[in-house]
């Protein structure tokens, strides 16, 4: 049995530590009354009943972790062993789990799995369950293990369901393998070592719930660095480890025992483990395609999967309360670390003055209340941020009306006073000037779009600056606020896009002229003076169109790009501001409690913190 050198495996039974605390209600307050008593040597189920004996008079402060010693308790009576099968990507974790349960319900891909536990357990009929971490109702699918493996695919597999966007909390998977009719539940976790890092920290988050793993290595290449590293982050979690070298048909049997020898130095020099570690020699892929689990079928005698079976798993089921036991223990230990925290807390609460209190708290409503007055201010700055940019918008429109009307008045007289320009060449003039009027408004459209960023920029700077100043404030009252670093960037990318093409309007006249034939008896002169006559009205009327339509372009653009500041600004500060009310209704909460805390109440949390002292003195 792969057992590594640990000290913190197994409950106490130190000589000195036969600790038992016993509880008599003398005062009738639900304070405990605590004294230690030498007795037997205690279990954990017995230490952990013991301890959710004193759980009933704690604080609210320590719901957490009494609910998490209800479960490891639960856990205990239902012997559920949880049992993590581990590999760096590609060295074959799906097939081996197919192999394992007789069924090939897991996906085998070249690609990597996603950031998604998939948990097998026992059940009469095969189903496949997606558990979401929205509100989306649970998806369910029975009996086809085609269906199931296509499931499996579209939620579990990263080319699908890339960083999980899918939002999958977890996948679980009920057969009726008899490997699993015992009570073992196998978790297989996403493969680490691809260029998914997320994948890897998913890997050791699921780990946390563990209570022993199996550990998947391959011969190409026999043992990575990523491995090794890996390795030991999971020894921080996971009490006991069993090392599985798959895929041996690629391997003589010299080579196998290279591969091994170098392996189990690794593990003995560079992570600490006994002498006597073993590899179990298996090929995965052989076993899968096996019909009976039994050494009469050649796929499963050739593929080595009996050791893992019967050394494996039927050794955990032997040694499943023990195993249960020691993978706990850690877990009961920083549950108590928890409680233990809080009711420090509580009781350091108690001792400070309530006159300091209340100083504490009318402190924070006043720096409360003046960040609000601050991000009021700010807001209202927006507005008038935008208005006098509008104003300069239509500034400089105005000052553009008479000199572009100019402008094209003496481009006319140019093409008139033109002796080569003759009568038919005058009846196209239309065209002409509708041309240069969509180029001269172009310019204009993107001119005085580049002039509005100038003032925007400078109202950006102003209101990041307020925006940090702000925030600065709010880190003096609540020290473990966390800033948005993104809030800035945001500000910084907002700007007009002086890149976005001016659209033709389409003009209310146009300056066509029609000729009758006694027109061309006239002299130029007087073609001149009636072109002119009909010009003046209907150039002013369409300047006048194409102005509109740029005031009103111009200004969306405006008030869009201010309409972003506040959405930014606003949304974090309504965050602020909640935080802000949180804290102030935690310090009127603690102000109120401690008002009303009596002397009494006091020793309930020192009688409540020795008792879990002494419980945690009986583990390692």
């Amino acid at each position: 049995m792969p057992k590594k050198i640990r000290k913190n495996s197994q409950i106490k039974r130190s000589k000195q530590q036969n600790i038992d605390i016993t509880v008599a209600d003398s005062n009738n307050t639900g304070s405990p009354d605590l004294t230690l008593i030498h007795s037997e040597p205690m279990s954990i189920d017995e230490i952990i009943d013991t301890a959710l004996g004193y759980c009933t008079p704690l604080p609210h402060s320590c719901d957490l972790y009494v609910s998490q010693i209800r479960e490891l308790r639960s856990r205990l009576a239902s012997g559920r062993l949880h049992l993590a099968v581990l590999g760096q990507f590609n060295r074959g974790k799906s097939t081996f789990i197919n192999a394992l349960i007789g069924l090939k319900v897991l996906p085998t891909s070249v690609l990597p799995i996603t950031s998604v536990p998939t948990l097998i357990s026992y059940g009469s009929e095969v189903v496949c369950t997606v558990r979401f971490l929205s509100s989306k109702p649970d998806l369910v699918v029975r009996q086809s293990l085609e269906r199931i493996e296509s499931t499996l695919r579209q939620y579990v597999a990263e080319e699908y369901n890339p960083r999980n966007q899918l939002c999958v909390k977890e996948v679980e998977i009920t057969c009726p393998s008899p490997v699993l009719q015992n009570g073992t539940v196998l978790i297989d976790t996403p493969g680490f070592g691809s260029t998914h890092l997320h994948n890897t920290r998913a890997a050791l988050e699921t780990l946390t719930e563990c209570d022993a793993a199996l550990f998947l290595l391959s011969a190409d290449p026999p043992m990575t660095q990523t491995e090794v590293e890996f390795l030991k982050q999971v020894n921080i979690y996971v009490p006991r480890l069993f090392f599985i070298l798959n895929k041996i048909d690629l391997l003589n049997s010299t080579d196998i025992g290279t591969v091994d020898r170098f392996i189990r130095q690794i593990l003995i020099t560079q992570m600490g483990y006994a002498h006597d570690v073993k590899l179990f020699h298996v090929c995965a892929a052989k076993a899968e395609r096996a019909h009976e689990h039994n050494l009469n079928d050649p796929d499963w005698a050739s593929g080595n999967m009996e050791s893992v079976r019967t050394e494996i798993l039927e050794f955990m089921v032997r040694e499943k309360y023990f195993t249960l036991s020691q993978a706990l223990n850690d877990k009961f230990k920083e549950a108590l670390e928890g409680i233990r925290v809080c009711l420090q807390k509580d009781i350091d609460a108690y001792s400070i003055p309530i006159e300091l209190i209340a100083k504490e708290r009318q402190e924070l409503v006043s720096q409360t209340d003046a960040i609000k007055k601050a991000i009021s201010r700010e807001l209202s700055l927006i507005g008038v941020g935008k208005n006098a940019v509008l104003k300069f918008i239509d500034g400089q429109i105005a000052q553009l009306h008479e000199k572009l009307k100019k402008e094209l008045s003496r481009d006319l007289d140019n093409i008139l006073m033109n002796p080569l320009v003759g009568i038919d060449s005058l009846e196209g003039l239309s065209s002409v000037f509708d041309q240069m009027l969509f180029e001269k408004f172009s310019l204009i459209w993107t001119s005085l779009n580049a002039q509005a960023n100038r003032p925007l920029r400078k109202a950006v700077a102003v209101h990041s600056k307020e925006y940090s100043n702000i925030v600065e404030s709010v880190k003096k009252c609540i020290t473990s606020y966390e800033v948005d670093l993104s809030i800035l960037d945001k500000l910084e990318s907002i700007e007009i896009n002086i890149d976005e093409s001016w659209q033709k309007v389409d003009n209310a006249e146009d300056l066509n002229i029609e000729f009758s034939w006694m027109d061309h008896f006239k002299n130029r002169q007087n073609r001149k003076m009636q072109i002119r006559e009909r010009w003046d009205s209907v150039l002013t009327q369409n300047i006048e169109t194409n102005m509109d339509v740029l005031s009103v372009n111009l200004r969306k653009n405006v008030e869009a790009a201010f309409n972003r500041i506040y959405s930014v600004l606003s949304g974090e500060f309504e965050k602020i501001i909640k935080i802000l009310e949180n804290a102030v209704q935690r310090k009127e909460f603690a102000y109120s409690e401690r008002s009303a805390r009596s002397d009494s109440q006091l020793q309930m949390l020192n009688q409540s913190l020795f008792a879990f002292e002494n419980i945690k003195k009986m583990l390692y």
